[in-house]
């Protein structure tokens, strides 16, 4: 039977799945890129097609295209099998993947995800199958949606009943205490024993991730004076708001394709304008758009369409966008929406001039100076000093230098002063601002970044022996197995007993070595390694790599010794205390010996 791994692996290569994502730019054999799993300006990720791994040698994360697209979308390996499977054109259902996925019990992830599809059935019933649902089917259709945009996305009802979802998951054999994980419930007493459905008498929108799970939901207030209006799903295991945009597992295609994606607020925005065939979408829905949010349009796309609602409020979401935006230098525009008072209104309207409105849309600092005559008197100082202030916070957000430079210039045009001076009130705005403000307008990523860790002097050792074997020569009896740790430990120990059988084979070091490891662990610390080696001097004289070498090697030694010298002092104070004389004399001696050199 066909193996699914090896037709992928077959039909795609490691640069050109990773490219899918992130610019990479040829470096001799391999390719380099900034890694998109940490924060960098020095390129330190490395793609080897020869080797068919990505590695990042700042944050170590990284391993071959399944690894990579495990933690670029935040699948498992199954799907990111699937994934592959898709862009490689093949049906991953024809294939027996039941190996691959766990012989264990269902996760608690698994059955979260389990619940969620049980509760969009419920409230897909309750909309489609009752007479209240009918009234809410009734309000759907006012706002211009059709039944097939509907079921598209699962749109539901939530009944004004306080148990009416908690029998229901009872019944499908889920337990309370995962119910209460799930969010889905409220939990009414300290015990946990008495728990209400958390979404009564509101439409509700699922909310999927990139790809297309429902996660959690959003509710809509039917009722009058019910608050809040938007109800949305609290974090869980599986569902991190500040990472979810609604509508992206629909839209990602299409973003690609177009070239660009359209931004919207609400979910009656977005099924508006993907039920018009503006599919190059998504919503941000009830929360600020976040630098993780900025991380995942900047794998689809360079350029966005900010078009939020036609309101003084919308209007600063537009600003607090285009500020997270900048920080990945994501060219922005903004729409000015033509009539009504947001996207969803103007799409019901007439949803061909929306679209020719979107293809109309300026560039966001100049659509921001045309309209500020409109929100600032700049004849008068009061109404400067304000322009200036909301001004200059977005002026220092844009990160390339020659697009900040022709938005200073129009401003100063627009002041009638010099730009110099506009240059002037930016430095003293970055001294005046506080770190945590500052830290809130570059919008970090909201999940924990992996940090820069340096490669320790073993395997930098061991990188340039699997590349350059000839360099053992020059080690002697000056360090041996003992001197390393863990994992480097084996591969230096493997090394050696094949050094003999890597000097006879035309194969290079590391393949050598990894058909001698039994775990892949092993084999993939050796790949990677070799990778650093290989990228690091591969346009390095002869003379240069022994210098570095040597200068590893002296590092262990030195490591080796100044242990030694601890271990010593440890011993010299024992015997002192038990007043072993010639044993405390025969370990300063020893000790220092090795002070000397």
């Amino acid at each position: 039977m066909a193996d699914l791994v090896s037709d992928i692996k077959a039909r795609l290569s490691i640069e050109d799945v990773v490219s899918s994502y992130i610019p990479l730019k040829r470096i001799g054999r391999n390719f380099k890129a900034l890694c998109p799993f940490h924060n960098e300006k020095t390129p330190s990720f490395i793609v080897s097609p020869e080797k068919q791994i990505a590695y990042c040698f700042g944050c170590h994360a990284g391993g071959d295209m399944f690894k990579f697209i495990e933690l670029i979308e935040n699948v498992d390996f199954v799907d990111a099998m699937k994934i592959l499977a898709e862009r490689a054109g093949l049906d991953w259902r024809s294939y027996n993947i039941k190996s691959y996925e766990k012989e264990a019990s269902k996760s608690e992830k698994d059955i979260l995800y389990a619940i969620h599809d049980a509760a969009a059935e419920y409230f897909s019933k309750n909309l489609w199958d009752t007479n209240d649902g009918k009234k809410v089917l009734k309000y759907l259709y006012s706002r211009g949606l059709n039944d097939q945009i509907i079921r598209e996305f699962n749109i539901g009802y939530a009944p004004d009943i306080n148990d009416g979802l908690i029998d229901y998951l009872i019944g499908k054999g889920f337990q309370k205490s995962v119910l209460i994980k799930s969010g889905l419930v409220s939990v009414k007493d300290v015990a946990g024993e008495a728990i209400l459905d958390k979404f009564r008498q509101r439409l509700m929108f699922p909310i999927d991730d990139i790809q297309g799970k429902i996660i959690a939901f959003g509710g809509r207030a039917l009722a009058d004076n019910q608050e809040p209006k938007y109800l949305n799903s609290p974090e869980t295991d599986i569902y991190h708001k500040s990472s979810v945009l609604y509508g992206l597992s629909h839209a990602k295609k299409f973003i690609k394709e177009a070239g660009f994606v359209l931004i919207v607020e609400g979910y009656m925005d977005y099924l508006a304008c993907y039920q018009a065939e503006i599919r190059n979408i998504v919503a941000v829905s009830g929360t600020a758009l976040t630098g993780e949010h900025v991380r995942i349009i900047k794998r689809l796309t360079n350029n966005a369409v900010l078009s939020f609602d036609n309101d003084a409020a919308g209007f600063e979401a537009a600003k607090r966008a285009f500020i997270a935006l900048q920080e990945h230098e994501i060219s922005v525009k903004l729409l000015k929406i033509p009539f009504g008072k947001d996207p969803a209104d103007a799409v019901k309207k007439d949803s061909e001039k929306f679209k020719h409105a979107i293809s109309e849309a300026r560039p966001f600092f100049e659509a921001y100076l045309s309209d500020c005559d409109n929100r600032f008197n700049l004849k008068q100082e009061s109404g400067i000093l304000a322009f200036l202030r909301e001004c200059l916070e977005l002026l220092n957000a844009i990160k390339n230098n020659i697009l900040q430079d022709i938005a200073i210039r129009s401003v100063a045009n627009k002041l009638g002063v010099k730009e110099s001076k506009i240059y002037d009130e930016i430095a003293k705005y970055k001294t005046e601002i506080k770190p945590s403000q500052y830290d809130e307008n570059r919008l970090p990523s909201d999940r924990e970044h992996r940090s820069v860790v340096k490669m320790s002097a073993q395997d930098m050792l061991l990188s340039m022996l699997f590349i350059y074997p000839e360099l053992f020569q020059s080690i002697g009896n000056r360090i041996s197995e003992e001197d390393f740790d863990d994992e480097a430990k084996s591969l230096y120990k493997t090394f050696v007993d094949q050094y003999n059988n890597i000097c006879a084979s035309e194969s290079k070091a590391d393949a050598v070595i990894a058909d001698k490891l039994d775990s892949e662990s092993g084999r993939k610390h050796a790949a990677f390694l070799s990778l650093y080696a290989e990228t690091k001097y591969e346009h390095s004289k002869p003379d240069d790599i022994k210098k570095d070498f040597e200068q590893v090697l002296k590092h262990i030694i030195n490591e080796k010794i100044s242990r030694r010298k601890d271990f010593l002092k440890k011993c010299i104070r024992e015997a002192e205390k038990e007043g072993k004389i010639h044993e405390c004399r025969s370990l300063l001696a020893e000790l220092q010996q090795l002070c000397s050199k």
